[in-house]
């Protein structure tokens, strides 16, 4: 009726040449197809990505791929996602989760940061980092729905003063900053620069900067061959020991095995 219009050029046999299938939306009590079926468990066999996004959790989970194992979709939805498929662990908390080949996520904005993250991996933290910037996408939202993967840190609010102190952070990372310091760069007291920052980040300023450093360091690792100790120290943790741990704690691995992973998958 607005004039936008959804031209399909090919069929189901298109998919056959895809790394990655994406499910972005589905009608939840629809059955896919058996032709739509096949597809599915043919690219799950062949260890291809498979990503319901949102409702699109349903077309995975019709397949039987997500039996057995942990998968999200919209809250909404969720009572009767648990309702029709008894099989999946289906956890409402997650923004999205990673099981294996197959990714699932909850509502639109959930959606954004799980193909973040999808990109993150395919593509290194940089890339990632980059286009989160672009997006205006926020680093961490606030309540009760905790990540079980990482997500990039953008810099970029409708406040000229933080932008400017932001980036001025990011330029350099090795420099050490604390919540005193970043409120009097701002030239407020440390109560609004608080209030501020958090508003236009939802995130505290202490916690975004220990992001923004492990995002650093993650594509350090991932595209130089710097040792470990120099990473820690560009990356502006005190200690290697400290730098170690708080990687390990977000990422569940370590940074030596995260230069792994990512080089082996280049």
């Amino acid at each position: 009726s607005n004039g936008m219009e959804i031209k399909v050029e090919h069929g189901l046999d298109a998919l056959s040449q895809a790394d990655i299938l994406i499910f972005p939306s589905w009608l939840p009590e629809k059955a896919p197809s058996a032709a739509l079926l096949k597809v599915i468990l043919a690219a799950h066999a062949q260890g291809k990505v498979l990503v319901g996004l949102c409702v699109g959790a349903y077309v995975l989970a019709y397949s039987g791929i997500l039996n057995n194992k942990q998968a999200t979709t919209y809250w909404a939805y969720g009572k009767a996602f648990v309702e029709r498929f008894p099989k999946v662990d289906y956890q409402e908390n997650p923004l999205y989760i990673k099981a294996g080949n197959i990714m699932t996520s909850a509502g639109t904005a959930a959606a954004i940061d799980c193909c973040l993250n999808l990109l993150k991996e395919w593509e290194g933290a940089k890339a990632a980092n980059h286009i989160s910037r672009m997006m205006v996408s926020a680093p961490q939202r606030s309540g009760g729905q905790k990540q079980f993967l990482s997500r990039p840190v953008i810099s970029t609010s409708s406040d000229d003063r933080l932008n400017a102190f932001v980036d001025k952070v990011l330029s350099d990372l090795s420099v050490p900053y604390t919540l005193e310091d970043a409120a009097k760069h701002c030239l407020m007291s440390k109560r609004t620069f608080t209030r501020h920052f958090h508003r236009h980040f939802s995130i505290g300023f202490v916690h975004w900067l220990k992001q923004a450093r492990l995002n650093y360091s993650q594509e350090l690792l991932e595209a130089t061959p710097l040792s470990i100790t120099h990473i820690a120290e560009k990356s502006g943790f005190n200690t290697e020991q400290n730098f170690r741990k708080q990687f390990k704690l977000t990422f569940s691995v370590s940074p030596m095995a995260w230069r792994k992973v990512f080089q082996e998958g280049r």
